[in-house]
């Protein structure tokens, strides 16, 4: 449900930042009490990646749609890339 808001919202860069600071806090957390050293704290931060609900069927869809609907493959999918790509649509 997530993806779709952001995929919806103009600027979903607050919802992204939400996403990772959630994330890096409940790492935090699990960590903290367990009494591991900061530096590996921070090396078990910086191996996070950002959650990407749906990833593999998103990358799926917006492939097939980039090289069927476009009929070009120079774009990647991003964050609420859709409008501007869509625009340029021959």
């Amino acid at each position: 449900m997530l993806s779709i808001v952001e995929s919806t919202l103009d600027n979903p860069g607050p919802v992204l930042a939400a996403q990772w600071d959630k994330l890096r806090t409940e790492t935090l957390g699990r960590l903290n009490p367990r009494g591991v050293e900061y530096d590996a704290r921070m090396e078990a931060l910086d191996k996070l990646e950002r959650p990407k609900p749906l990833r593999e069927f998103k990358y799926d869809l917006f492939d097939s749609y980039r090289s069927v609907i476009l009929g070009r493959s120079d774009h990647n999918i991003e964050p609420n890339r859709w409008h501007g790509i869509c625009s340029n649509a021959p």
